[in-house]
């Protein structure tokens, strides 16, 4: 066979496996992204649930010290 008769299946094949990775590497990074706007929001969801701790923390510590007689307002109180 002549190097022109050949050239066509050579070029077809070159064109074949160019579209395949780029198809391949589309695929991953669609799933990369994917998964990292996934832990951005869990991780968002992290954060917000240890702030809530954070202050159910602080609740607490102003109920168990207002029981002790100090008060976190500012305000002068007396136990009478």
């Amino acid at each position: 066979m002549n190097l022109t008769q050949i050239l066509p299946y050579i070029a077809g094949i070159i064109v074949a496996i160019g579209g395949h990775e780029q198809w391949m590497y589309g695929a991953l990074r669609k799933e990369r992204d994917k998964y990292y706007n996934l832990a951005e929001k869990r991780e968002e969801t992290i954060l917000e649930l240890k702030d809530q701790i954070n202050q159910l923390k602080i609740k607490i510590i102003k109920l168990e010290a207002s029981q002790r007689g100090a008060f976190f307002d500012g305000k002068d109180h007396k136990n009478d």
